[in-house]
Parts: C-alpha cells; sequence; structure tokens
C-alpha cells in the first residue's frame, strides 16, 4: 500500500526534487542579488543598515550573502526606501506595473492622461474651443434615486 502511495505520489509530481530544489537555490540567489542591487543604489552602507536596523552589521552581511536565512523580520528592519525599492523591483520580476504614488496636481494630470488615452485621443488639445455643457435629469423624489 505504501509504494503504491509513493509511486502516485511520484507521478503527480511535475519536476524531480533535485531539480525543484535546483530552481529554488537560483530563485534565493536572484532575490538576495535583487535586495544587495537595492541596498547599492539607496546608498545604504553595512554600518547605515546596523544603525538603522538594529542588527549586527556581521549579521546583515551574513544575510545579503546568503550565508544565513532571509526572513520577514529581516525585510521588515530594512529601511524604508530600501524595502519599497525592493518590493517594487521583485514586483516587476512577475510582470507588474508598478507606478510611483502621485499627489496634488501630478495626481489630477496623470488622471486626465490617462482618461484621454483610454477613449482615445491622440494628445490632449492646447485650448478648448467651446464650454463643455451637461445636462443632468431634475430628482424630483427620493423614489427615483
Amino acid at each position: 500500500m505504501r509504494n503504491s502511495l509513493r509511486a502516485a505520489a511520484a507521478a503527480c509530481q511535475s519536476k524531480p526534487v533535485a531539480d525543484r530544489r535546483a530552481e529554488l537555490s537560483t530563485t534565493v540567489d536572484n532575490v538576495l542579488a535583487l535586495l544587495r542591487a537595492c541596498v547599492q543604489d539607496k546608498g545604504w552602507t553595512l554600518e547605515a543598515l546596523e544603525a538603522e536596523m538594529a542588527i549586527d552589521k556581521s549579521l546583515i552581511s551574513r544575510v545579503l550573502n546568503g550565508e544565513r536565512p532571509l526572513t520577514l523580520t529581516f525585510l521588515l528592519a530594512l529601511p524604508d526606501e530600501v524595502e519599497a525599492l525592493f518590493e517594487a523591483r521583485r514586483a516587476e520580476t512577475f510582470g507588474l506595473i508598478v507606478v510611483e504614488p502621485a499627489h496634488g496636481d501630478q495626481a489630477v494630470r496623470n488622471l486626465v492622461s490617462g482618461l484621454f488615452g483610454v477613449l482615445g485621443a491622440s494628445k490632449l488639445p492646447a485650448r478648448a474651443d467651446r464650454m463643455a455643457r451637461a445636462r443632468l435629469p431634475l430628482v424630483t423624489s427620493e423614489e427615483e434615486l
């Protein structure tokens, strides 16, 4: 009975265990390389990370070099700018589009530009040629709402 269960389980596996371990190792190496690049791109040194994260710099170095496990606690202790860049770049590896948040006038410009793009306009007009007008039906009772 046990042998038939093992054979059935093995038949359901899409890849041999050794192949999956090799893929996992490659994935971990890629994630750590991405994290190291984010730390470097934001200009953080081991000494600065040690002060910010309250973790010994030798442990930080070992985690970044794959000698110690990368944990969620470690990721959450990273400086916010490093964590944000890492998560954005990691999302991009899945094919997602990452956009910086916009506020104020820039948010309005982005919205209008996006709406014109969706509606098929090739570019925004330099100036309106006439005033836009909309007629809304008059609601007289709560039942019509």
